[in-house]
C-alpha cells in the first residue's frame, strides 16, 4: 500500500522509538542484593523507644459540702468529724454560705472538733442549736433555730461568737432569771510562765442576734517575783437579782498575796494576807449591757482595773489598795513578815503611805530600818 509521503516518516519515528525502549529496558544491570544484619542486643534497646511512666494513682479529693442552700448545724458536724483529717479539708465554703467574712476562720481546719448543744437560749419557747467549732487557739460557736420545731432541717442562722483559745474549748453554762438567760463562756485571756486570767463573758440571744451584755474577771494567778507579792483571786458563782426593771448581778472576789520569794534563811512562801470584795453589775430595762456599780460595790472602778483587770498591779497599786493590810503586817511580830514588808516597801515610788509605813516598821523593831 502506498502511503504518503508525511505518513511514513511518522510510522517510521513511531518504529524507532519502541525498539530504542526495548533495547534500554534489555540492557539495564540487575540491582544489588538486600542484605539483612540483625543487631546486638545492645544496638535493640538503642532502638526501642523510651519507656513511659506507669501514671500515678488518682488521688479521691475531699467531698466539699454543698455550695447552696441554707446550712444545717448537723451537717456541719457531720463534715468536720468525717474529713477534719483530709490536707485539703475547709470550712471557707460554709463560711460564706453563712455570710461570715474572717481571714482568721478561712484556712484549713485539720484536727479540729465539733459539738452540738441544745439549749434554751432565747425567751422564744423551743431549744435553739449551738454548734461549736474547735481547734488549737480558735473556738467558734454557731447559733441556729429551727424554723419549724417539727421539721429541723430548715435552720435559721442568729449568729457568731469568737473565742480565743487555747489546749481546750471553754467552758460554757447557761444563767436563767423569769424571762431572761445569758449564755455565759469562760475562756482563758492571758497565759504565760507563772501567769494565767480567765474572763466571764455573758450573751444574749434573740431572733435578731447575738450581743455581749457583760464581761468581768473570774480568775487570776499571777506569781510576782521579787518584792512583789504572789497574787491569786477566784470569784464566786454569780446571783442575779431583778427588782423594778433593774437587773443586778452580784459577784465576791476572794484574793489572796503571798511571798514567793525564798529569801535568805526565810523559808518557804508565806502567805500575807487575803480578802473579800463583793462587786456589783447593773442593767436598767431597755439598756444594751451592764455596768459596773461603784456605789454599790465594795471596790472603786479603778481598783478594778489596776487590781482585778490588769496582767500585773504594780508595787504602788499593791500599796495603795492594802494600805490597811500593809499596816497590821507592819505590827505583826512575825520576823519573816516585817523582812519582807520592809524589802516591799524600799521597791515603791515615795508617797505618804510609804513613809507611815516604814516608821510603823522602826517602831516595831528599829534593826529593820538599816539597809
Amino acid at each position: 500500500m502506498d502511503f504518503p509521503f508525511g505518513v511514513r516518516v511518522l510510522i517510521v519515528s513511531l518504529l524507532v522509538a519502541s525498539v530504542g525502549g526495548l533495547l534500554w529496558v534489555r540492557f539495564q544491570p540487575s540491582p544489588a542484593p538486600r542484605v539483612i544484619v540483625s543487631p546486638s542486643p545492645s544496638a535493640l534497646t538503642l532502638l526501642q523507644p523510651p519507656t513511659r511512666p506507669a501514671p500515678s494513682p488518682t488521688v479521691t479529693p475531699t467531698p466539699q459540702p454543698r455550695r447552696r442552700g441554707p446550712v444545717s448545724p448537723f451537717e456541719m458536724r457531720r463534715y468536720v468529724r468525717t474529713h477534719n483529717q483530709s490536707s485539703d479539708f475547709s470550712l471557707l465554703n460554709y463560711w460564706q454560705r453563712l455570710g461570715i467574712q474572717d481571714d482568721r476562720f478561712s484556712r484549713p481546719y485539720c484536727m479540729c472538733e465539733a459539738d452540738i448543744f441544745r439549749l434554751p437560749l432565747d425567751a422564744e419557747s423551743g431549744d435553739e442549736t449551738m454548734l461549736r467549732i474547735f481547734t488549737d487557739g480558735l473556738c467558734r460557736y454557731l447559733i441556729f433555730k429551727p424554723i419549724d420545731s417539727s421539721n429541723h432541717h430548715k435552720w435559721k442562722f442568729l449568729g457568731k461568737i469568737d473565742i480565743e483559745q487555747r489546749w481546750h474549748p471553754p467552758p460554757h453554762r447557761l444563767i436563767r432569771r423569769t424571762n431572761q438567760q445569758w449564755l455565759v463562756i469562760t475562756p482563758q485571756t492571758g497565759h504565760g510562765t507563772g501567769f494565767g486570767m480567765w474572763d466571764s463573758n455573758w450573751y444574749e440571744i434573740t431572733s435578731r442576734g447575738i450581743k455581749q451584755v457583760l464581761n468581768y474577771p473570774v480568775e487570776r494567778y499571777m506569781s510576782g517575783g521579787g518584792a512583789q507579792p504572789e497574787i491569786f483571786f477566784s470569784t464566786t458563782t454569780p446571783k442575779v437579782t431583778e427588782a423594778d426593771g433593774v437587773t443586778t448581778v452580784t459577784i465576791s472576789f476572794t484574793i489572796a498575796y503571798e511571798d514567793n520569794e525564798h529569801w535568805p534563811a526565810l523559808g518557804p512562801n508565806l502567805k500575807l494576807w487575803s480578802k473579800t470584795q463583793t462587786v456589783k453589775y447593773k442593767r436598767c430595762c431597755g439598756a444594751n449591757g451592764f455596768v459596773f456599780d461603784q456605789q454599790a460595790s465594795q471596790v472603786s472602778k479603778k481598783e478594778m482595773a489596776a487590781i482585778y483587770e490588769s496582767e500585773e498591779p504594780t508595787k504602788d497599786e499593791v500599796l495603795r489598795y492594802n494600805y490597811q493590810q500593809l499596816a497590821r503586817l507592819a505590827n505583826s511580830k512575825r520576823k519573816r513578815t516585817k523582812e519582807w514588808l520592809k524589802c516591799f516597801l524600799i521597791t515603791c515610788s515615795d508617797s505618804p503611805k510609804k513613809r507611815t509605813l516604814l516608821r510603823r516598821l522602826r517602831k516595831v523593831q528599829p534593826i529593820l530600818d538599816e539597809q
